[in-house]
């Protein structure tokens, strides 16, 4: 079969050409440039991860230095036993007394006492109490200072805040040796 050209299938064959070429190229625009951004932006993360990964040491390096630091950290720090002995005490006494333990908080920790040898340190804390009465506010706090740990409560504050409601205030110490 011949194919006779005229000025019809010229036409034709030239539009035909035309179509794929748009097509080649708006294509190309639409599909291949952006995988390839995204391919060289990949490309671009994994390098600056792969360096990054050379400049720092290795992660054992790492763990051992925080392990390192922490445990000279803990030297410092009370034992977790001996706070959470503090928090019993504080709220079992609470009880006691009828009192509810609003807030306890550590306002300092391990400072020497003056004119004592450096294995006795004290812990400040401040507790706040409610009650139906300043009494029991007030045999809560000789309670404390009678428990067979060492408090010293160094201030007290006691107000009314409802009908029959009061509020107590206390900074407290807590000497305790340091054992290591």
């Amino acid at each position: 079969m011949a194919i006779k050209w005229n000025r019809e299938s010229f036409i034709v064959s030239l539009l035909t050409v035309l179509i794929l070429v748009a097509v080649g190229y708006y294509g190309y625009h639409v599909l291949v440039a952006p995988s390839q951004a995204s391919a060289e932006s990949s490309t671009r993360i994994v390098e600056d991860q792969t360096r990054l990964l050379e400049q720092y040491p290795a992660e054992e390096a790492v763990l051992a230095d925080y392990q390192e630091a922490y445990d000279e950290t803990t030297r410092f720090l009370p034992d977790v036993e001996a706070i959470n002995e503090v928090l019993v005490i504080l709220k079992a006494t609470a009880d006691r007394y009828e009192l509810e333990l609003m807030h306890t908080n550590r306002v300092s920790d391990r400072e020497p006492i003056e004119n004592v040898v450096d294995d006795f340190v004290k812990t400040t804390y401040q507790v706040e109490v409610t009650g139906s009465s300043p009494e029991a506010i007030r045999q809560f706090i000789e309670s404390l200072e009678t428990e067979d740990r060492m408090w010293a409560v160094t201030n007290a504050t006691i107000q009314k805040s409802g009908e029959e409601s009061y509020t107590g205030s206390l900074m407290t110490d807590l000497m305790y040796r340091l054992s290591e």
